[in-house]
């Protein structure tokens, strides 16, 4: 009898370790799929966000015209409805990429790969370099960030 009693423990305990072993499997799944869920969403939001911003461009040209781009710096301070709408479009632009430089956990392939981020940071490079508000590029964005533009423009100076 005793044998009998120390087989069924031995079978429930070995049944509740089965049941915590499956259903920790099952939340690890969930875990997982929803983290997946999760990053499908913010790449789609990067996605919608890249097109509202190549939206932008094709509404107002100058704001990728290398000639309107160039003549940022003197003109940073100017009530011309362009020079504000342009300070405006790179704010929105720059914010971005942040966002793009952190989805993709810095990864420069990855990040070239979904956009053409050279190009970008190299046509606004005036912009970046002489921020409206003085400190805004220092205060406003992170460290690597600012660290991953930067790279590009001192690439172009070579």
């Amino acid at each position: 009898m005793d044998r009998l009693f120390l087989a069924c423990s031995v079978s429930q305990e070995a049944s509740a370790f089965m049941v915590a072993c499956v259903t920790c499997l099952v939340m690890m799944f969930q875990a997982a799929f929803a983290w997946r869920t999760e990053r499908q969403r913010k790449e789609d939001d990067l996605k919608r966000r890249l097109e509202h911003i190549l939206e932008m461009t094709l509404e107002y040209p100058c704001l990728e015209h290398r000639k309107f781009t160039e003549s940022w710096k003197e003109n940073r301070h100017s009530d011309d409805e362009r020079y504000i709408r342009y300070d405006q479009f790179c704010t929105i632009l720059f914010n971005f990429l942040e966002d793009v430089h952190r989805f993709y956990m810095g990864d420069k392939e990855a990040i070239e790969a979904f956009v053409d981020v050279e190009a970008w940071v190299r046509l606004h490079r005036q912009n970046w370099q002489n921020p409206e508000e003085e400190n805004e590029n220092i205060n406003g964005y992170k460290t690597d960030f600012r660290e991953f533009i930067n790279q590009y423009l001192r690439e172009e100076e070579r």
